[in-house]
């Protein structure tokens, strides 16, 4: 049914008949008539239809017409039920023109029909963000992010890769810390900077069982894991996620228990239980939010490590802002409380954010986002700063940017090739705890 209600619709924004119209005068008189094309494909004969719209590509002298031919083979394409041809016929035309709404439009459902759901998700998002965009169009568009809801059962993302990091244990790199006592100097070796390669994968992995058109359950297994040649800085970790989901016009919302299992080579093995709700939802056509507030209880298995032991209070939220079928914004906020067990470890933390996706020509799609952060430590510490040995709060800044550049035009079995350049430089009134870092990850990523 809902396939029957789709194409139709696809048929209408081809406008067959409008193009069979610009291209008259390009095919030779002695072959069938453009206008021939619409009945060809009404009459489900594809293989005659092809033939002619092939030509008429050869035979084209403008970039809309060839545009024109190739939206009309990428209709053909699906109603063929040929989805992967008719994605990459509609990626062609985006890569020599990202703000070609159409096939961005189009692009969309044919995800929704492959169950690529997120990919259908972004790419009606930036459409529907075109602000002349036909009445019946955004309608339709609606529709599809409604459906996404109601539709999706399985849902991954997943990536694999290498990255260098130039400072993997985050230290300042000052080799000695001294203070003076009655006038005696105490000194301390520090840690100095190791820089490493770690082979990195990670995955998200939904599972949702459906009791009905709003209520279901949710699941969530995730896996994240580097690898260092030091094994000290190798990480794991793996959590489980399950609870109520509730499913609305504009929306969907999670609440859910989670446990997650954190350990590295180092062993620093820590658990952390904790309940959480999600909110996924549309504000109108240029805007989206997502927030999540989570309370977590965090503990950590080795009597050396239990002064990190905390209850954690968080609220993070994104606000996207569609500019045009080929552009969004991203405005992050975060707030974080955490109660430790050893009070000079308590902090407040507070982020902000602030990103620019573009599609770019020839498959490129480019996200920069600089952010900021600030660390206020509730209670005082004894800790070594200039040269004396002080109790006093700590207080941090940290100013970064995170750059991911990646390619369709490279992807293989829809698997895309990314790189992404991360940069953290960490202030602090104790000098130890500042530091600068810069990392690179190299890898291939893709959502289903």
């Amino acid at each position: 049914m809902l396939k029957n209600f789709i194409f139709p619709v696809l048929f209408i924004l081809m406008g067959v008949a409008t193009f069979a119209q610009d291209l008259a005068y390009i095919l030779p008189q002695t072959q069938p008539t453009p206008q021939n094309i619409q009945t060809l494909i009404q009459e489900e004969n594809y293989s005659a239809a092809k033939n002619l719209l092939e030509q008429a590509y050869e035979n084209s002298q403008t970039k809309q017409e060839k545009e024109e031919i190739t939206l009309t083979l990428a209709y053909i394409a699906t109603q063929e039920q040929d989805y992967n041809k008719a994605i990459r016929l509609y990626r062609q035309l985006l890569n020599s023109n990202p703000s070609l709404t159409i096939a961005r439009f189009n692009l969309a459902w044919i995800y929704f029909l492959k169950k690529e759901y997120s990919a259908a998700r972004f790419n009606m998002q930036l459409a529907l963000a075109q602000k002349n965009l036909p009445a019946d169009m955004r309608m339709q568009g609606s529709y599809l992010l409604y459906q996404i809801r109601q539709e999706k059962v399985w849902n991954a993302e997943i990536s694999v890769g290498i990255a260098p990091d130039t400072n993997v244990n985050g230290v300042s790199g000052k080799q000695i810390e001294c203070f003076y006592w009655y006038g005696l100097p105490f000194c301390r070796e520090l840690e100095s900077i190791q820089s490493d390669v770690g082979f990195q994968g990670s995955g998200i992995f939904d599972y949702t069982y459906k009791f009905n058109n709003k209520w279901s359950i949710k699941n969530r297994l995730s896996i994240d894991a580097i690898h260092y040649d030091d094994e000290r800085f190798s990480f794991w970790s793996m959590g489980l996620a399950s609870g109520p989901r509730y499913t609305a016009r504009r929306g969907e919302y999670w609440l859910a228990g989670s446990y997650k299992k954190q350990f590295n080579e180092e062993h620093r093995y820590a658990n952390t239980w904790s309940v959480f709700a999600d909110i996924s939802r549309d504000l109108g056509r240029k805007f989206s939010l997502y927030s999540k507030i989570e309370f977590s209880d965090i503990s950590y298995e080795k009597d050396l490590y239990q002064v990190f032991d905390s209850k954690e209070y968080s609220f993070n939220s994104r606000l996207f802002f569609f500019l045009n079928s080929w552009s969004y914004l991203a405005l992050g906020l975060s707030y974080s409380l955490d109660d430790a067990r050893a009070d000079y470890n308590s902090f407040f933390r507070h982020n902000y954010s602030l990103g620019l996706g573009m599609q770019l020509p020839y498959g490129f799609n480019i996200y920069v986002e600089p952010n900021f952060a600030n660390s206020q430590y509730l209670h005082k510490g004894t800790y070594i700063t200039k040269g004396t040995l002080v109790e006093q709060k700590r207080k941090e800044n940290t100013q970064g940017v995170f750059v991911s550049l990646s390619s369709n035009l490279l992807s293989v079995y829809d698997f895309t090739p990314r790189i992404n350049f991360l940069y953290n430089k960490r202030t602090s009134n104790i000098e130890s705890y500042g530091f600068e870092r810069t990392r690179w990850e190299f890898g291939i990523s893709k959502a289903f």
